[in-house]
């Protein structure tokens, strides 16, 4: 496999459910390979993996991000509760919700270190029926930080 971009960490920033104006500041180090790359290229690349992992509560297709998230993926959710790759992908098999739709705008990029690094930050709505038959429209925004890595292969969740 080539280059390519797998996720680091993720993290909620606020959740409407949640709505208590809390901020989470995570900071996390990160390792990079270079190869110079088109900004329009990273850009297209890292919607396209954001779409998809935005979509997994949808699909419940945790293959997604056992591709896009790295060994040492860490998220952060708006609750403080941190997991890893694995737990992460566990969880996608406990989902009891029906998600009848999940939706990515607001997508905004910086990039860093030769087009090696970097973050993505946008806003989530998630619409589907609880498990006891309530409907729900969920909103939440999300900070990621991706690296290129060589012979990796890349893709994210957010809940």
């Amino acid at each position: 496999m080539g280059d390519a971009f797998v996720a680091v960490h993720e993290g909620m920033v606020a959740c409407q459910r949640e709505a208590q104006g809390r901020r989470l500041r995570v900071k996390r180090r990160c390792r990079s390979v270079p190869p110079k790359l088109a900004r329009g290229n990273i850009e297209r690349t890292l919607r396209a993996l954001s779409d998809e992992r935005t979509k997994v509560p949808v699909t419940r297709d945790a293959t997604v991000l056992r591709r896009i998230w790295a060994a040492d993926f860490v998220y952060v959710e708006a609750s403080g509760r941190i997991f890893n790759k694995d737990e992460g992908i566990a969880d996608v098999a406990k989902i009891t919700d029906k998600y009848t739709s999940a939706e990515l705008s607001n997508f905004k990029m910086r990039v860093y270190g030769a087009g090696t690094v970097a973050v993505t930050s946008g806003d989530d709505r998630e619409i589907g029926r609880a498990t006891d038959g309530k409907a729900f429209d969920r909103r939440s925004r999300f900070t990621n930080v991706w690296v290129l890595q060589n012979g990796s292969s890349a893709a994210h969740s957010q809940r």
